[in-house]
């Protein structure tokens, strides 16, 4: 090959679209083809402010770099190829929850030609209601890719693996637009964003916070098994209480696998009922579900009697008082008997 065998065209550089195009000569490509190789080009392009909006580079095809005229910076790398060894395929991805199998909506992939993603092939649009997210038509020139999560879905977790990707999970066409293989969707799982509870506990007549209370997360209704941290089962979360800086208890936040959780006060502070009361919550991916709740103080009755002490009679116009009193840790009633000096 010699020298301008092969350059870059840049169009309406001026304009809010620019676009860079690769070119080959003739006597070039005839070299190309013999030898039936590939010539690649990887560019940068760098976006800047201009007339107070941002510019982005978009990478519209592996043939060619697009400048549109957007509000947020970037920066994209880009490869274009002149090949006589090429497939065009489109690429499925099918992204589901890891623990119940639901579809996931929202996350967005690229797919590369390096293992370290700097090469991208196509960006994929965002997984569907169904999960499922297809490529255009790409130009396929090597039989092994490499995709990567760019944006989590909401209420999930940002997937930091890189995934292989072989030339099974491409549907394949000829020049003439058939299709030579059917391709299947490549699964891929997302972990949730943890979840978390929060209480408020209130005494039930004076309405101040209580602040000695322990309460541990369920799976079960019937409070038998302790949540865990993670999906592992290994650590439990631990018994949460009144938290000065949020003023409210809050539990430590934890791997969501099932629908709903229930929550119960295991530490009764002194001077309370424990009513064995049980809460259900059902928190989104992502989110902390709170309530409110009220600890009933244990009360106890004190009565007196107050009498002569010499002759036991109850004094004339004495009567006997009852005084009901909160926060006693008796629940019987307190008989007292006084006596009087005559």
């Amino acid at each position: 090959m010699k020298k301008y065998d092969i350059c870059v065209a840049q169009t309406d550089a001026d304009k809010p679209s620019s676009n860079f195009y690769l070119y080959c000569n003739e006597e070039a490509m005839k070299k190309i083809l013999a030898a039936d190789s590939t010539v690649k080009l990887t560019a940068t392009a760098k976006s800047k402010e201009y007339g107070g909006r941002k510019w982005t580079p978009t990478v519209v095809s592996q043939q060619k770099i697009t400048f549109l005229e957007e509000f947020e910076p970037g920066t994209v790398t880009a490869s274009v190829k002149v090949t006589s060894k090429f497939k065009e395929g489109k690429f499925e991805l099918l992204k589901t929850n890891v623990y119940n199998g639901n579809p996931v909506p929202g996350a967005v992939y690229g797919l590369y030609e390096d293992a370290e993603c700097t090469d991208l092939l196509c960006r994929l649009t965002a997984t569907g209601a169904d999960g499922k997210t297809l490529s255009g038509k790409e130009t396929l020139t090597q039989g092994t890719y490499y995709l990567k999560e760019v944006k989590a879905a909401p209420g999930y977790l940002k997937d930091e693996t890189v995934y292989p990707v072989g030339l099974e999970y491409f549907t394949l066409y000829d020049s003439d637009g058939k299709v030579t293989q059917q391709g299947k969707p490549m699964p891929v799982v997302e972990y949730p964003d943890k979840v978390g509870v929060m209480v408020k506990k209130t005494d039930a007549e004076s309405k101040n916070i209580v602040k000695g209370a322990g309460f541990a997360v369920f799976a079960d209704a019937g409070c038998t098994k302790r949540v865990t941290v993670e999906s592992d089962g290994k650590t439990e979360v631990p018994v949460f209480y009144y938290d000065e800086d949020l003023d409210v208890a809050a539990s430590e936040k934890f791997e969501k696998t099932q629908d709903k959780y229930y929550v119960k006060e295991v530490v009764i502070p002194d001077g309370y009922r424990d009513d064995g009361k049980v809460w259900e919550v059902s928190p989104g991916y992502g989110e902390i579900s709170d309530f409110s709740a009220e600890n009933t103080p244990i009360r106890c009755d004190v009565s007196a009697v107050k009498e002569d002490k010499e002759t036991g009679a109850e004094p004339q116009g004495m009567q006997n008082c009852l005084v009901p009193h909160t926060g006693c840790m008796r629940q019987k009633p307190l008989f007292i008997r006084m006596a009087e000096e005559p």
